[in-house]
């Protein structure tokens, strides 16, 4: 009856450690944006825009992603998205973040195929 208390026990404490590191890796990967993204979600919500919402979401994406450039442009529309009077603007906003974010992820994968392409034709030669 002692070993298996010992066991939960363990296994209680690794669960929580497991818990504590990726608590941390995301508070890292989140402090550049966090503001930003607090504000979206919760202007999103409190004024039931879905549009802020979605963007708060796309703002996880791209903060999970190592690339400083796609930081940058999403501080950057993130600002103008929420600060601008016109719904044009908080639209084009939105919409160059996502053709950003859409069209940088495809650029990535044609230059991994081609690659991945060149390592073929190295080791057929």
């Amino acid at each position: 009856m002692r070993v298996i208390f010992i066991m939960f026990v363990i296994i209680i404490i690794i669960i929580i450690i497991i818990i504590i590191v990726v608590i941390n890796k995301l508070v890292e990967a989140f402090q550049k944006v966090l503001c930003g993204m607090l504000l979206s979600w919760s202007l999103g919500i409190l004024t039931l825009n879905p549009i802020l919402v979605i963007f708060a979401f796309y703002m996880v994406l791209i903060t999970l992603s190592p690339n400083q450039e796609r930081e940058s442009i999403l501080i950057n529309n993130c600002t103008s998205f929420l600060l601008s009077p016109q719904k044009t603007l908080k639209f084009e906003a939105f919409w160059l973040f996502i053709k950003y974010y859409y069209f940088s992820t495809r650029k990535k994968k044609k230059h991994l195929k081609k690659k991945q392409a060149k390592k073929k034709n190295n080791r057929n030669m």
